[in-house]
């Protein structure tokens, strides 16, 4: 496995965004109060690197929504990137509205050129690093089943949208209060494009989702078979 330099935590001057709807068309906000260093220099499609971390925006030495941490992505344009205007991930994401996908907050262009891209931050566990922890929550509250309603759900959304994720796997799926939310639109793109940098993961939703699924139910069906084992042996000693 590759091993990426992580970049120290720096706060970002003045960025001046468009934001979505429901807030003024464009806000300069101060995005100081990096609180936590979240990603380092990873290649992501379409030719760019990018930077992701969490923070509290604040204006006039205020924070701005309260205490909401957002996650701010920054990411160098290049003409070889074919980003579209807007830039795709934020396209795509503001054509989302469940709580399955985050929010897209804003977008702009700071003053060296690089791209800025606002989220909600998810607050959650990442899948991929708590997967038998996280399963076996599922087990204990008998909800496996309505997990995977949600990730069936995650795919028909997507589809309605017109939107190919082109990465859906284990880290990309940040489970927050028992749910999954789906993160990293890097390699989304429009159905039937190709996309522009081949990935390590299949690039068809579908398969990917169904991918997922059987490797959550192989280990979902050994953690049953391993609590009903436990379960005949405590009944045999007592």
């Amino acid at each position: 496995m590759r091993a990426f330099t992580m970049p120290i935590a720096e706060p970002v001057d003045e960025v001046v965004l468009t934001f979505h709807a429901g807030t003024p068309a464009q806000r300069s906000i101060r995005l100081a109060k990096i609180v936590d260093h979240m990603k380092g220099h990873a290649p992501i499609a379409r030719g760019a690197n990018s930077r992701v971390w969490r923070f509290i925006p604040t204006k006039g030495g205020a924070p701005y929504q309260g205490e909401t941490s957002f996650a701010l992505k920054c990411c160098h344009i290049e003409p070889a990137t074919g980003l579209r205007c807007p830039p795709h991930e934020y396209g795509y994401l503001s054509r989302l509205s469940s709580p399955l996908f985050p929010r897209a907050i804003g977008h702009g262009v700071m003053a060296n050129g690089d791209y800025v891209l606002v989220s909600e931050w998810i607050d959650g566990r990442n899948l991929a690093r708590h997967i038998l922890e996280i399963l076996t929550e599922l087990l204990e509250r008998n909800t496996y089943e309505m997990f995977c309603s949600d990730l069936l759900e995650i795919l028909r959304l997507l589809t309605a949208a017109g939107i190919e994720h082109s990465d859906i796997w284990e880290p990309n799926i940040i489970v927050r209060q028992g749910r999954p939310v789906l993160i990293d639109f890097g390699w989304a793109h429009a159905p039937g494009e190709p996309p522009l940098i081949p990935t390590l993961h299949q690039p068809d939703d579908t398969i990917a989702m169904n991918q997922l699924l059987k490797r959550l139910a192989a280990l979902y069906n050994q953690l049953l078979l391993e609590s009903e084992i436990e379960k005949l042996a405590s009944d045999a000693r007592t």
